[in-house]
């Protein structure tokens, strides 16, 4: 079961949804996109991500080298004590829970 709750036209739209639905006997019908609407679209998703990727790669790079150098004792977890609970509770609570569409 599922409940939603809203106001306004967003909610009027998703209530004429599911009215749609609802008259097809809760039938999904989509048109599936061409191969040229999919090249399309997997061109404009590279497009937006390339920034993205830069940054991320960015990270991940910065985080191997921190780990590198607490396993070489070049860095002393001591040293970022005050980071450890906050990066902990970021790599633990919310693991899973955000997904690229969400900003």
């Amino acid at each position: 079961w599922v409940r939603v709750c809203g106001v306004g036209e967003p909610m009027e739209e998703l209530a004429k949804e599911h009215a749609s639905l609802k008259d097809d006997d809760y039938k999904l019908r989509f048109r599936y996109p061409t191969k040229e609407e999919l090249t399309m679209m997997k061109s404009l998703h590279q497009d937006n991500r390339g920034d993205e990727t830069t940054l991320i790669d960015h990270h991940k790079t910065n985080l191997r080298r921190l780990m590198d150098d607490i396993e070489n004792k070049q860095v002393y977890v001591e040293d970022i004590a005050e980071l450890k609970p906050a990066l902990w509770q970021l790599l633990t609570v919310r693991e899973g829970t955000r997904h690229r569409g969400d900003r």
